[in-house]
């Protein structure tokens, strides 16, 4: 029996602001998405090939750039910013692999590569920050595969990953008002040339640059650029739920 002026309180129904926050939650479900933080603590000079159709070879690994203003190093920012991007898309359903966690590591360009592969990532990020001689250059710029072995199922791989390459840089600009140098095509990254799946590099700004590199060193511009791939990754899996959709 009830106590009298008291109601038996109805189960809470989800309302439309929840389901669409599960719904957000789930939109990554089902892909794999390796995040490389570009670099590491210390350079490794040893050769390796840089891609498998030539006998061409590069560092293993280099030691990347340092602030002109700030004196942080590019692979701690590479990393801060990669772990941002981690946590947004791991909330999104994604499950995430990171090449790296710390800096104190020996990965070269090509284990990272052939761990994306073992990972079987659907797309791979190489997080990095650029450097100039000119002080004034500034901006994001991306980097994909080039012609490889000139095969016409290579060539399909390139433009593929050059359309999503192009569709990612206009949410991260968006979102940080950063100034975009475009999408390039390259065969000289090793990361990319061993890359099983869709590569690309994002260069978040230069280090060269004063007002980059003192934003590129603050939290919040940090997360600005972890929000706009997020963006990226949201937009193009609602065009289909499917993993061969539009844009990713």
């Amino acid at each position: 029996a009830r106590s009298p002026g008291k109601e038996t309180p109805h189960p809470s129904e989800p309302t439309p602001e929840a389901g669409e926050a599960i719904r957000e939650e789930c939109v990554l479900k089902g892909w794999r998405i390796c995040i490389d933080p570009g670099h590491q603590a210390a350079g490794n000079a040893e050769m390796e090939f840089c891609a498998p159709w030539n006998e061409e070879r590069k560092a293993k690994c280099t030691s990347g750039a340092r602030g002109n203003f700030t004196g942080t190093d590019e692979y701690v920012l590479n990393l801060s910013i990669a772990q941002k991007i981690r946590e947004k898309l791991s909330s999104l359903g994604a499950e995430v692999y990171m090449t790296r966690e710390i800096h104190a590591v020996d990965l070269s360009n090509r284990e990272r590569a052939e761990a994306a592969n073992r990972f079987g990532a659907d797309i791979t990020l190489r997080i990095h920050c650029n450097s100039a001689e000119t002080e004034t250059v500034e901006g994001i710029e991306l980097y994909v595969r080039g012609e490889g072995d000139g095969t016409p199922e290579y060539r399909k791989r390139s433009e593929d990953d050059f359309q999503k390459a192009e569709s990612l840089i206009q949410f991260l600009c968006a979102e940080t008002g950063a100034v975009s140098r475009g999408v390039f095509r390259s065969d000289a990254y090793t990361g990319i040339n061993w890359c099983q799946n869709t590569c690309i590099i994002v260069e978040c700004g230069f280090l060269s640059n004063e007002r980059e590199d003192r934003l590129l060193n603050t939290e919040a511009y940090q997360e600005r650029l972890a929000e706009g791939i997020k963006n990226y990754f949201v937009s193009s899996a609602l065009v289909s739920s499917d993993k061969n959709i539009s844009g990713l």
